[in-house]
């Protein structure tokens, strides 16, 4: 009867330890989810992916990315995703936050670096896109096979093809703890 109490202790032990969210938030955001992003000319030739990888988040979680780049009325907040040959620096997209990571957001930028983008298809580039734009929903890396995968998202999508149609559920629930 010990040996039982003992084993269900345990086993109920580890169960409660391993659940967990699999997500990371940098602890800021945007005012609201309603955010503008503007294709900057260096990156049109990437629209395609890029809007695609917006609307991947906008029609999975309670925010509203929208393509901006033809709007010309004030908007107080929005995101800029530019595209550049960075050189062998380690990474293929990056994006900053102004005023800073965990704060209220006034802008965002998304670069995407040539010097490895222009030799990926369709599919990479909209994931590396999909993945930045997780960071600018407030996102940040996890070691799951998730959208926010740390080491690089075409790895993640190795071991979890459906992230090629939508960011992984634990990223939904990330976005819309924020939103």
């Amino acid at each position: 009867m010990k040996k039982i109490l003992c084993f269900a202790i345990v086993a109920l032990m580890f169960t409660i330890a391993t659940v967990s969210f699999a997500y990371e938030l940098d602890g800021g955001s945007f005012p609201s989810g309603n955010i503008p992003y503007v294709i900057n000319s260096s990156a049109s030739s990437y629209s395609s992916e890029i809007n695609n990888a917006a609307d991947m988040w906008s029609d999975n979680t309670n925010v509203n990315l929208w393509d901006a780049s033809d709007f010309t009325g004030p908007h107080p907040y929005w995101t800029d995703v530019v595209a550049d040959e960075y050189g062998y620096v380690g990474w293929d997209g990056s994006s900053s936050m102004s005023p800073g990571w965990g704060q209220t957001y006034n802008i965002g930028t998304i670069e995407l670096n040539e010097t490895y983008i222009s030799d990926y298809g369709f599919a990479r580039i909209k994931l590396v896109t999909c993945h930045e734009f997780g960071h600018i929903l407030g996102l940040d890396h996890v070691d799951s096979y998730t959208m926010m995968y740390g080491n690089d998202v075409w790895d993640a999508w190795l071991e979890n093809t459906d992230l090629l149609h939508s960011p992984d559920q634990d990223d939904i629930d990330g976005v819309n703890s924020i939103y």
